[in-house]
Parts: structure tokens; C-alpha cells; sequence
């Protein structure tokens, strides 16, 4: 049981992780997704180039979520994301709501990839 509830909770995140792909594709998608213009073509580059980081970041931790020993490297990866996009968007003097949006959501995956963290070594 445990171990599913860590597959559970590690392919929770791993769907938030994905999220961002569809701007890969479309910019008008990502402008959907995060509330923003990327008239900017340098800029709507770097948001493509960041939605095929989270890409790969979210199919390790899907693959993760079925294939155990990879499931330490998912967590650990998926926490240092995380947590240092929270801490990156703290320091903001003041934050536009698209961030806070980002921020709530990000809040949910860390909560996943700290108790699925928990159960695995609470399990040994």
C-alpha cells in the first residue's frame, strides 16, 4: 500500500511538472497557460526552452512513479526544482498573480514530493 501511495504521490507532481509542455509547441499555449505575453521572441524562446526542461523533468518523475529505483533521483530532482523556484519567487518584492498562481500550485507538488520522501524511507 505504501509503495503505491508513493507512486501516487510522486505521479501527482509529475503532472504538474508536465503542465508547461504545451507551450513547446504553441506559444499562444504558454501566453494561455501563465497568463502573459511572449511578443517578445527571445523571451517566447527561453519559456519554450523552459517548457522542454519541465518536460523531461516530469517524464523521469512519471517513469519514476512506475519504476521504483528511479524514484530518489525523481524526488530529489523534483524538490531542488521546486523549492528553488519557491525561494526565487519569495524574493520577489511583490508578486504578480500569475506567480502566486505558479507558487500555490508548486506548493502542492513539494507537499507530494515530501511526503512520497517520507514514505520511502519510513519504508526502508
Amino acid at each position: 500500500m505504501t509503495s503505491i501511495l508513493i507512486s501516487i504521490l510522486i505521479g501527482i507532481a509529475a503532472l504538474i511538472h508536465l503542465a508547461p509542455i504545451v507551450g513547446l509547441f504553441s506559444v499562444s499555449r504558454m501566453e494561455t497557460l501563465y497568463g502573459v505575453s511572449l511578443s517578445d521572441p527571445t523571451m517566447a524562446l527561453l519559456m519554450r526552452h523552459r517548457a522542454l526542461l519541465f518536460g523531461i523533468l516530469g517524464a523521469v518523475m512519471g517513469i519514476a512513479a512506475v519504476y521504483t529505483p528511479w524514484q530518489i533521483l525523481a524526488i530529489t530532482i523534483g524538490l531542488v526544482s521546486t523549492v528553488a523556484f519557491l525561494i526565487l519567487a519569495g524574493k520577489l518584492s511583490s508578486q504578480p498573480a500569475v506567480i502566486r498562481k505558479v507558487c500555490l500550485i508548486d506548493w502542492v507538488a513539494l507537499v507530494c514530493l515530501l511526503l512520497a520522501a517520507g514514505l520511502r524511507y519510513l519504508s526502508g
